[in-house]
Order: structure tokens, then sequence, then C-alpha cells
């Protein structure tokens, strides 16, 4: 098992040199583990000393699940494991090592947990992006959406500086399984709205990355509680771009496109 202590002991900062010995203090703790930590694969979310306790506890359960014989990770010997539970948490008041139980069945069961929490975000954005797709015809009939040649009209600008836009993501397009008319384009109308600064409107298209256009546009067109119950479009055209912005980034980050990834 990992020395936790060790973590305890030493105070995990979030310069360079500390996560450096952080990892180094993982690989050592977790002899025998197959998956040595590689800095530059990680996010800095994994800087922090609850990530890497967590890193700790799994790696050395890899370690020991792969060097134990198949029987006995078929059937643990119930005598065997507890003797060796008792040597491990030697010290420990009872009260402790409940509350030490009840820590890694709480970390062995959150992988699930958050799998199957973004399963659910996942099932209900699909459902919301279904009701833009059936209420597509009056969106249109209201002139929230129009066709590619007004937009260009509108927009005063070339076929060629929207293709550009569109590769940048300065704009984007509503999708053709929304629309259901091949060889059309549609945009939304709030892009050439002069009651809104087009320059933040981008930034927030890019803001929103590769997120589906179809929940770009929800982004921009549902109220949020982050926003005071406004949407994003009343908000930009109060002159707050910066927490536009922010909300965009949350969004982006809680919304998926593949539900067969998880």
């Amino acid at each position: 098992m990992p020395k936790y202590n060790a973590l305890k002991k030493k105070s995990i900062s979030r310069d360079s040199n500390a996560f450096d010995a952080a990892f180094r203090l993982c690989n050592e703790n977790v002899e025998g583990a197959r998956f040595p930590a590689r800095r530059n694969n990680l996010d800095s979310a994994m800087i922090s000393s609850q990530f890497l306790t967590s890193y700790s506890f799994f790696t050395a359960a890899v370690a020991a699940y792969q060097s134990m014989p198949a029987d006995a990770r078929r059937s643990p010997e119930v005598k065997t494991v507890a003797g060796a539970f008792d040597k491990a948490t030697a010290g420990l008041s009872k009260h402790e090592k409940t509350a030490l139980l009840l820590f890694m069945l709480r970390l062995i069961q959150q992988p699930e947990e958050f799998k199957q929490n973004r399963i659910h975000q996942y099932r209900i954005e699909s459902s919301r992006d279904k009701d833009i797709a059936k209420q597509f015809p009056q969106i249109v009939n209201e002139k929230h959406i129009i066709i590619e040649s007004e937009f260009l009209a509108r927009a005063g600008i070339t076929k060629e500086d929207l293709s550009q836009k569109l590769r940048e993501r300065r704009i984007f397009s509503i999708p053709e399984w929304i629309h259901k008319d091949p060889g059309e384009n549609y945009y939304a109308v709030f892009f050439v709205d002069p009651r809104y600064d087009r320059s933040s409107l981008e930034a927030v298209s890019m803001a929103l990355r590769a997120s589906p256009d179809e929940r770009k546009y929800r982004f921009f067109t549902t109220s949020t509680p982050t926003l005071g119950n406004k949407t994003p479009l009343e908000v930009i055209a109060g002159g707050e771009l910066e927490r536009v912005v922010n909300a965009a980034k949350a969004f982006r980050r809680q919304t998926m496109t593949r539900l067969d990834n998880l």
C-alpha cells in the first residue's frame, strides 16, 4: 500500500518543483505500478493533493491486482485479507479504521458515479437539442434564424469572409440534422442584429470552441442562473462580455458530443 502519511507530511504547492517531487513520491511509494506518472499527459486539475492521494490509491490497487494469482482475484481468502488489513492499519483506533474503510469505499464508487452523472447530463443535453429541431420551423418563421444569402447581405461580408469566420469558430451554422434542408445553410440572426456587439458575439462563440453548433445556439438564447436568469444575449447587450465568456467556458465543459466515449 502507498505510504499516505508521506503525502500528508509534504505540503504540495502548485509550483513546478513541488509537482514533480509529489509525482516522484507517488511512483516511489507504488512499487511495481505499471502506470508511471507523466506530467505532460496531465492538466492543472491533477496538481492537487487530492488527485495525488487518489492516484496513489488506485495505482497501488492496480499493482496489487496484477501481481495477485488469478484464483486469488476471483475469490480472496477472507482471513488473509482481514489479517493484511489489521497489519496495515496497526496503530489506528477503531474509529479511524472505520473512517478509512468508508473513505476507501467512497473512493472506489466515485468513478462509476461520475460516469453515470455524465451519461445523465448527455441525455439531458440531447433532449434539449431535439427540442430545437422540433421548434425549428417556428424559429425560422420568427426570423431568429435566416438563410445564408440573407445573412451575408445583412452582415455585409463575402462568402469567403464567412468561411474564414466559420473556420475560426467566430460564427457557427445550424447543422443540417436540425434544419433538414439539404443544400442550404442557416445562421443565427443575432450575429447580424445591431443590438449586439458583433466582436463580443464572436468572442463568446470562440469560447465555446468545438461544442456542437446546436448547443452553441442554445447557449446564446437560453437564460441561465449563472447570469442572473438572463440569456447571454441580454448580458452581452448590457456590455458584460467577461461574464458571458466565463459562462460559455463552463457550459462547454459540462456538455459532451459522444456517449460512446464514456
